[in-house]
């Protein structure tokens, strides 16, 4: 983007090129890309919220922490504590009893 710069500084008619030259100075593709990610994630949970329930969510956002930590310390050398390990085991047991069509009450 070519900018033109009077003696005063930036020409008034060219400020939002240049405002626009500045906010993605030093983006590469990998910043582009982890941007389009996050804003692909961010609209496919807006249409879990809107189609599912808010509970799903947070169901799916645990059970990928522990997908991600299982994976993380499979491949990464990534030692889980024990605290880590429980949270875990709870999510996975409060995940199962979610789906189950058994109720405890009528």
């Amino acid at each position: 983007v070519v900018v033109v710069v009077e003696e005063g500084g930036v020409s008034p008619l060219m400020y939002p090129l240049y405002a626009l030259s500045v906010f993605f100075d030093g983006y590469d593709a990998v910043v582009i890309s982890i941007v389009m990610i996050q804003a692909v994630g961010g609209l496919i949970i807006a249409c879990v919220v809107k189609y599912a329930d808010n509970i799903l969510k947070g169901f799916a956002t645990a059970l990928s922490i522990v997908a991600c930590g299982s994976i993380s310390a499979m491949y990464m050398g990534f030692v889980p504590s024990t605290t880590f390990v429980g949270g875990s085991c709870v999510v996975i047991l409060a995940t199962m009893m979610y789906a189950s069509n058994y109720r405890l009450y009528n």
